[in-house]
């Protein structure tokens, strides 16, 4: 293996571990990160989203891009069905 090989391979390395790092939970419909836990134990956690409401298995492992692209859709759909009532 060359030099170049071994500090491509170093730097993606570190580029992972760092991207990983920055990862949070989000509520997988808001985007929100202010969740907790509504039950949990033996049969799986379930966590509740104290800005939407969600309560659900699922949440979303998320870096600031994906965080914001959530929201993002979020805030259009809930635009969307305030021109529904209307």
């Amino acid at each position: 293996m060359s030099e170049d090989e071994g500090e491509i391979g170093g730097k993606v390395d570190t580029e992972t571990r760092e991207k990983r790092e920055r990862m949070v939970e989000v509520c997988p419909v808001c985007g929100s990160s202010e969740l907790y836990y509504e039950t949990g134990g033996a049969i799986g956690k379930v966590y509740h989203c104290k800005d939407c409401g969600y309560i659900g298995a699922l949440v979303v492992e998320a870096d600031e891009e994906m965080v914001e692209a959530i929201k993002e859709g979020y805030g259009r759909e809930r635009k969307e069905e305030g021109k529904g009532d209307a």
